[in-house]
């Protein structure tokens, strides 16, 4: 009787075994293979973006899907950026809408703080392969130590710059400035300006919008401080670094004159280091089929290498990715990670990033062909070792938005760094306190 109860407990088992490898079987470029749902296998996916390049990677990677695992059954909707808050606050507010969704980084924390995702915590650490996901990415996407967001097109700020103008200045190409004084130095070199104004930019930089974030916070981190304290309850920018930060900023247009605060001259539909007037800036891995697209002669010209360092020689880049999370109204939350797995698969993440010119969350991948084929597109990932996000917040836009505000006008002259970081401190600590 002993006997046949164990002969009848390992069958169970090995039955479950068997299950569970089903569930989860990869093949050697992790795709899921031979899945079995644990519901009905419906799920429905919702991309953000409409562009042919990101419809034929995802409609490709969805079949593939749909292929190896004929039991699921996936739809994909293409939602442009415009619309997709909008089509998601409907559904969440009917507690309904897709099983997984994309989005950028910055909103996680929001739908996280209105319970409207899941917490993807328990499914992130029982990946095998979850050491291969760059940690600071991870570390972006988590809120209140909760995993909120799923990394898969990733994008890095880095220092663009025109070798052939370097060498017209007297400047080694090769070996671009390594701090932000010696940039500085290199972009008045390089500048030129007529009676107008400046005619080619040394180092351009943003006068407007989000951008100007964007471009002040690595300068800001780089020489030792942050945007918001740890607990990300208070300011913190406006503390010593913070205002060296942004008076090294505003140097590059008051005191250097080595950036334009008009539109440079030119097709404007054109990147200014394109189009030749700008020596520099500091942009995203886009910029590069920007350039190709616009002005492939210039393409060997172009150098790239990370923003420059500054206290104790830290060096920080502005990264930020969009990514999949999980509705937290899902009815086969399950069924919808073993979707995201294969979306996270390196096969998929190289259909999806190869076509479109994003970077891999993956390190496995940085030696992946599509990025090693191009060694300016490989100086963008290499150099994510250095990517810090924005603070993933729920009222993050309100108080980048704040925070813009105060920058604009000290870029416009209306107050000085001081006094800019003052009033800014003031009305983004309410925003924080609400």
């Amino acid at each position: 009787m002993k006997k046949n109860i164990l002969v009848v407990s390992i069958l169970i088992c090995l039955i479950l075994m068997t299950s569970a490898f089903a569930v989860t079987a990869q093949d050697s470029d992790g795709e899921i293979v031979g899945a079995k749902p644990t519901g009905d296998g419906k799920l429905t996916l919702w991309v953000a973006g409409n562009t042919p390049d990101i419809q034929s990677a995802f409609n490709e990677v969805v079949g593939n899907f749909n292929k190896n695992n004929p039991e699921f059954d996936v739809a994909v909707e293409f939602i442009p950026w415009g619309d997709l808050s909008t089509k998601l606050t409907t559904a969440f507010s009917a507690q309904v809408g897709p099983d997984l969704f994309m989005h950028g980084v910055a909103a996680s924390a929001g739908f996280m703080s209105k319970g409207q995702i899941e917490d993807l915590t328990p499914y992130f650490e029982s990946l095998p392969d979850k050491d291969d996901f760059l940690a600071n990415l991870i570390a972006a996407g988590t809120v209140e130590g909760k995993v909120a967001i799923m990394p898969v097109q990733v994008t890095n700020y880095m220092l663009i710059y025109r070798k052939d103008l370097y060498r017209e200045a007297g400047l080694d190409p090769e070996n671009p400035p390594a701090t932000w004084e010696a940039l500085a130095e290199a972009a008045v070199k390089l500048t030129q300006s007529d009676d107008l104004g400046i005619t080619l930019a040394g180092l351009q930089m943003p006068v407007e919008g989000a951008d100007v974030e964007m471009a002040y916070l690595p300068i800001l981190r780089s020489m030792g401080g942050d945007l918001l304290s740890e607990d990300q309850k208070t300011a913190a920018f406006n503390s010593p670094e913070g205002i060296a930060a942004l008076q090294y900023y505003l140097d590059l247009f008051e005191k250097h004159k080595v950036s334009s605060l008009t539109p440079l001259p030119g097709d404007a539909t054109i990147p200014p280091i394109a189009r030749g007037a700008a020596a520099q800036v500091i942009s995203g891995q886009f910029s590069l089929a920007q350039i190709k697209d616009t002005s492939p002669e210039l393409y060997d010209q172009i150098g790239i290498a990370p923003p420059p360092a500054g206290k104790d020689g830290k060096i920080s880049t502005m990264s930020s990715f969009s990514g999949f999370m999980m509705n937290a109204y899902s009815k086969n939350k399950d069924d919808a990670w073993t979707l995201m797995r294969h979306i996270l698969s390196p096969s998929s993440l190289t259909i999806i990033d190869g076509g479109s010119l994003f970077l891999p969350p993956r390190k496995s991948m940085q030696s992946a062909e599509f990025i090693t084929g191009d060694p300016l597109f490989e100086a963008f990932a290499l150099g994510l070792e250095y990517g810090e996000g924005n603070p993933n917040i729920p009222t993050w836009v309100e108080v980048r938005n704040t925070l813009v505000e105060s920058l604009v006008d000290a870029l416009n002259g209306k107050t000085g760094a001081e006094d800019a970081l003052k009033t800014a401190e003031e009305a983004v600590n309410k925003v924080l306190a609400q």
